[in-house]
């Protein structure tokens, strides 16, 4: 008696990764950051390999691939910025850079304008840097990195009285403390910037 064998060959098919679709972007957490430290940024979106590459491009030419990056599943990066990584130096602008996400294929996505490092802000003294309870009194901010818009703390009571002044320049902005109200005594004032950074001056303004 004969046996008959039947040889069954099962082949799987595998996707070829040029049938991905692209990776989209839909934010960058934080938007900004500040100075030339470490600062963990998170990318969201959807279709990221594995191995994603991920480039922070100036408009006008110029980027860099941050040296930490980890994906977690396929909507989510999130990468290590440090010193040697498109931080601006002291006393210049704020760097603007387009976020890149690349798949190992070459699709990639782009979010314009996305992310923004700051310089680290230094605050030097107030002028004048005396007031009179109960009048308003311009002064004007000194220090180093001030640009853009400028959160400006008088610290007085609980909340601090805060206003948002822009920046006339890197090393001087202007802001007016409203001293209604406010008890005789040497106060600190402290500026922020949108991207973190901070910079206070203990005893700084003193209302008389």
């Amino acid at each position: 008696m004969k046996r008959a064998c039947l040889l069954l060959v099962v082949t799987a098919a595998c996707a070829d990764p040029e049938d991905l679709p692209a990776p989209t972007l839909q934010s960058i957490t934080p938007a900004a950051t500040c100075g030339r430290g470490i600062a963990p940024v998170s990318i969201i979106g959807a279709g990221f390999a594995d191995d994603a590459e991920v480039v922070f491009e100036r408009p006008g030419g110029g980027g860099y691939t941050p040296g930490s990056v980890a994906t977690f599943g396929e909507s989510l990066i999130v990468v290590l910025t440090n010193a040697a990584e498109g931080a601006p130096a002291a006393l210049e602008p704020p760097i603007v850079y387009d976020v890149v996400v690349r798949n190992p294929d070459g699709k990639e996505a782009r979010l314009p304008a996305a992310l923004t490092k700051y310089s680290d802000l230094s605050l030097t003294g107030v002028t004048p840097p005396i007031g009179a309870r109960g009048t308003t009194v311009a002064v004007t901010l000194n220090g180093a990195g001030l640009y853009d818009d400028l959160e400006v703390r008088l610290g007085v009571g609980a909340p601090p009285r805060v206003q948002w002044v822009p920046a006339t320049s890197s090393t001087t902005a202007a802001a007016t403390f409203d001293l209604a109200g406010v008890a005789a005594g040497s106060y600190a004032v402290v500026v922020s910037n949108r991207g973190g950074c901070s910079a206070g001056l203990d005893g700084a303004f003193l209302v008389e």
